[in-house]
């Protein structure tokens, strides 16, 4: 596993989504697949894979609900990630609370002062849901951490008791820099 450093007390990826030569990993493959393929016969293989690492990871014990980062696909049909911590939650036992973040706006943008998030951000929609509580915040990719930085700001302004993050991919910026498959000045 990966540690995450960020605004949230505890972070981790399970896997990196690209390897040096910018090519997909077995794990990347399947999370790009099941999250923008709507290959959804992959949530249980996904499922059983999170379940492995929230069980056998002593930094998991405690957590009280399974909360699912809002994708930023939010007009389509198919929520990926809602859908995945559903079944995550069946396999662990640990509670969830689906649809509790609420997205707004653009989120991470990159500008020549570097990445902002003035733009937009979440909202709780159920603020005594997370009251109290230890959460584990579930994505599936993380790249700059501006979106898991604004749900983590939410759950807090709504009183969670403590945030840890979850994702399934990490893209390896450096290696994509390598390669040239980023824009210039850092966007992605």
């Amino acid at each position: 596993m990966i540690q995450l450093a960020g605004t949230w007390d505890r972070g981790y990826a399970i896997h990196t989504y690209n390897r040096p030569d910018g090519s997909r990993t077995l794990l990347g493959e399947a999370i790009y697949r099941y999250q923008y393929r709507k290959q959804w016969y992959l949530v249980d293989s996904l499922a059983r894979w999170a379940q492995h690492v929230i069980q056998s990871n002593p930094d998991f014990k405690g957590i009280d609900l399974l909360v699912p980062v809002p994708s930023s696909r939010s007009l389509s049909d198919y929520d990926p990630t809602s859908l995945l911590v559903d079944w995550v939650s069946q396999l662990t036992t640990i509670p969830r609370a689906v649809g509790v973040l609420s997205r707004y706006g653009l989120i991470s943008e990159y500008g020549e002062a570097g990445l902002e998030t003035s733009r937009g951000g979440m909202t709780v929609t159920a603020p005594e849901a997370l009251r109290n509580k230890r959460l584990l915040l579930i994505d599936g990719i993380i790249c700059s951490g501006s979106t898991l930085h604004v749900a983590t700001k939410a759950a807090r302004a709504a009183g969670a008791a403590a945030v840890t993050v979850l994702v399934f991919t990490k893209i390896d910026r450096q290696s994509l820099d390598t390669f040239g498959l980023t824009q210039q000045n850092g966007g992605a």
